[in-house]
C-alpha cells in the first residue's frame, strides 16, 4: 500500500481525483487491519464507550509516525510513546490499586511529584510488581525485566530528545515505540 490516499466514492464507483499524502513509502498492510463493515462496528462500539484514553491515542499516533516519512518523525515518535508509556503505565497502577489505602499512597506518590518522585523506570519496575500483588508477582519473571529495561532505554532517548535536542534513528524509534 502506497502512503498516499484517495477520495473514492465505492457506491458510486467514482473517483474525484483528490489525492492526500505522499507516495514516499510502501508498506503492507495484513488483511485484519483493513477496515470493512466488521471493523468500523467494533470502532463505532469502541467509540460509544467514550473517547480513547490519552496514552491509547499518544501511542497510536507514536506508531504512526514511525511508519510514515517524516523528517522529523523519529524524534516526535519517541516523544510519544514515552508520554504515552508514562500515562498508561500510572493508569495500570490506579486501576491495581486494591484498597483505599493503596490508591492514597498511590495518589501521594503520583499527584505529588516534587514530594515523592519515582521515575515512569521505576514505577514500572518496583511499583507495579507491588501492586500486581506477592502471588502474581513472582509471575512476571524475566518478561517484566525485559521490559524494565526497554522502558528505561526510552526513557534515556526521550531525555535526551528533550534536554539536548539529540536525534534518534528511525530503527531506534522503532524499537522505542513497539516498547
Amino acid at each position: 500500500m502506497l502512503n498516499l490516499a484517495g477520495l473514492v466514492d465505492l457506491d458510486a464507483s467514482m473517483a474525484f481525483g483528490v489525492m492526500l499524502g505522499s507516495a514516499g513509502s510502501i508498506r503492507v498492510l495484513a488483511a485484519e487491519s483493513v477496515l470493512n463493515d466488521a471493523s468500523l462496528e467494533r470502532v463505532a462500539r469502541h467509540l460509544k464507550e467514550g473517547p480513547p484514553a490519552a496514552d491509547e491515542m499518544l501511542l497510536v499516533e507514536a506508531r504512526h509516525l514511525v511508519e510514515a516519512d517524516f523528517p522529523a518523525a523519529p524524534e516526535r515518535s519517541v516523544l510519544m510513546a514515552a508520554i504515552g508509556v508514562e500515562l498508561r503505565t500510572k493508569r495500570l497502577l490506579r486501576s491495581l490499586a486494591r484498597t483505599s489505602d493503596q490508591a492514597s499512597a498511590l495518589d501521594l506518590l503520583l499527584g505529588h511529584p516534587r514530594d515523592w518522585s519515582m521515575s515512569v523506570h521505576g514505577l514500572f519496575l518496583k511499583a507495579l510488581p507491588v501492586f500486581v500483588g506477592a502471588g502474581a508477582a513472582e509471575g512476571l519473571g524475566q518478561g517484566h525485566i525485559d521490559l524494565s529495561k526497554r522502558v528505561q532505554k526510552l526513557f534515556a532517548s526521550r531525555n535526551l530528545i528533550a534536554h539536548t535536542g539529540a536525534a534518534v534513528t528511525g530503527a531506534e524509534a522503532v524499537l522505542h515505540v513497539q516498547t
